[in-house]
């Protein structure tokens, strides 16, 4: 079986393009496991904010996965990310995924936060007592 981080390395095709290849390894016959496609959907979009200092941990992210691909596979699937709201610190992604006929595969629904790469990686400090 691949590991799964090359199963989500990213192809950068231009400023603003990226290509994953989804592997078949992570999906029962033509339905691929929503998990392992969102998993794709960021890190397409971490290889697109990285360069710019900027990580996204995920909040919530929900995943409906409507139509199986043919057993051969799709030759391509059109892509659709929006966003609704981008504030304080946090951002919401909707995906629309469809195949060559224009049927819907794949819905999510994904909020994150936006942190410094600084922020992420600094050392943290403990508290001796439970906050909220």
């Amino acid at each position: 079986m691949i590991p799964f981080p090359k199963a989500i390395e990213v192809e950068k095709l231009d400023s603003l393009t990226y290509r994953i290849d989804l592997n078949d390894a992570f999906g029962i016959g033509t339905v691929f496991n929503g998990g392992y496609v969102g998993s794709c959907v960021l890190a397409a979009a971490h290889a697109f904010h990285t360069s710019r200092g900027h990580v996204f941990p995920t909040v919530v992210v929900n995943l409906e996965v409507k139509a199986a691909l043919p057993e051969a596979g799709a030759e391509w699937l059109a892509v659709r990310v929006t966003s609704k709201m981008i504030r304080d610190g946090r951002f919401d992604l909707d995906v629309l995924v469809r195949d060559v006929e224009g049927e819907t595969v794949v819905l999510s629904h994904h909020v994150a936060m936006a942190v410094s790469l600084e922020r992420n990686t600094a050392e943290r400090g403990y508290l001796t007592k439970a906050v909220l």
